[in-house]
């Protein structure tokens, strides 16, 4: 069995430190910035946690799979936006299958104006930006 000699002539020994000094300095970074956030905020009076969860809202959401309204605490704001979320997600993603599927197929048509409706669809989605799209929308 050959042991190795340390030292800083051996590449992987000076990697080695140098991997420990980089995690030494990380560590000691985010140790200062939260200790120094802690602090500020102590001294401002600020307190963290997840408290505010349980107070009111004080604003209502109009759409939803149930009624929320601005008494209803913040927990359940989140809740309700949640699940408004996963309800446009899986509807988007069923249309966009759907369409997606049918414009696809409708490129391979061998009627011309299918096909041409299709291209024309396909490549002005494609050209013009998504943001653009949103704010047309």
């Amino acid at each position: 069995m050959i042991r190795r000699a340390w030292s800083w002539r051996s590449q992987a020994f000076r990697g080695l430190v140098y991997q420990v000094l980089a995690v030494a300095l990380i560590a000691g970074l985010l140790a200062f910035l939260a200790h120094n956030t802690l602090l500020n905020m102590r001294l401002r009076g600020i307190h963290s946690g997840f408290d505010f969860l349980l107070d009111p809202a004080g604003f209502d959401i109009g759409e939803g799979l149930f009624s929320f309204d601005s008494a209803q605490s913040y927990a359940m704001a989140l809740w309700a936006g949640l699940l408004n979320t996963l309800r446009v997600a899986v509807l988007g993603i069923f249309f966009t299958t759907v369409i997606g599927g049918l414009v696809g197929v409708g490129r391979f048509s061998r009627n011309a104006l299918v096909r041409v409706l299709c291209r024309v669809h396909v490549e002005l989605f494609r050209n013009v930006p998504v943001l653009l799209q949103l704010l047309m929308w």
